[in-house]
């Protein structure tokens, strides 16, 4: 199904499909919190809470009490979050409809194997590589089979020593194992220096999350919505 619903955009290149679907992921979400939140109300407890944050600073400096200031603080703190609460559980909702189905696109898969052996069938929508599905063979797309001997795997003409990244179909996948599955994670993007504690590579879900930051701050802007 969400081959055929994103089936218009398979020609793009993953990394671009990923920032289309983050911005209107992103668009829909910001909407519930416009249309929920009263923006001008918003805007004055950010303000407000601004004006005891330097208030609190004051005080600090000058040897006085900042407790009832604080209370004030919390209490404007607390108007905001409630406030937000609607909007934030409906942003939840959205994303645990929506998000599902670009990981039925791109996410990891799992071919388990058999006597050492396995297949799997890459999944062609508008000439580009959307997913794998392991061990079905639908009447488009390419079957692949592999054979594991020791720690190498053979893919039809393709040989990978496990840990690997191969290119299978002009499309990045890195391929390892767990337990007796063989793991086929596509890669979205590449960077060119290494992050502690990940790699070089993104699988769709890095790559949104790392472009849901900045864009949401971008829309946030062009939408005038105060948090």
């Amino acid at each position: 199904m969400w081959d055929v619903i994103f089936g218009g955009f398979l020609g793009f290149s993953p990394a671009l499909i990923v920032i289309i679907f983050a911005i209107i992921v992103l668009v829909i979400i910001n909407i519930f919190y416009k249309v929920l939140i009263d923006q001008e109300e918003a805007k004055r407890i950010k303000q407000r809470s601004r004006e005891l944050s330097k208030q609190i600073r004051e005080k600090q400096k000058a040897g006085e009490s900042t407790k009832e200031t604080m209370v004030e603080m919390m209490k404007e703190n607390n108007r905001l979050m409630k406030m937000q609460f609607k909007p934030l559980i409906i942003s939840l909702l959205i994303a645990a409809l929506i998000l599902p189905g670009m990981n039925t696109l791109y996410g990891d898969v799992k071919v388990p194997l058999n006597n050492q052996t396995g297949n799997f069938t890459m999944v062609m929508n508008n000439g580009a590589v959307s997913n794998i599905i392991a061990g079905e063979f639908p009447e488009r797309g390419q079957v692949f089979t592999f054979t594991k001997v020791d720690n190498k795997l053979m893919i039809n003409d393709i040989e990978c020593q496990l840990t690997c990244i191969k290119e299978i179909n002009s499309a990045n996948w890195k391929i390892s194992q767990e337990g007796e599955s063989i793991k086929f994670a596509r890669i979205i993007v590449f960077i060119p220096v290494s992050i502690p504690f990940w790699s070089n590579t993104f699988g769709w879900l890095g790559w949104y999350i790392i472009l849901s930051i900045p864009l949401a701050i971008i829309i946030r802007k062009m939408m005038k919505i105060n948090l």
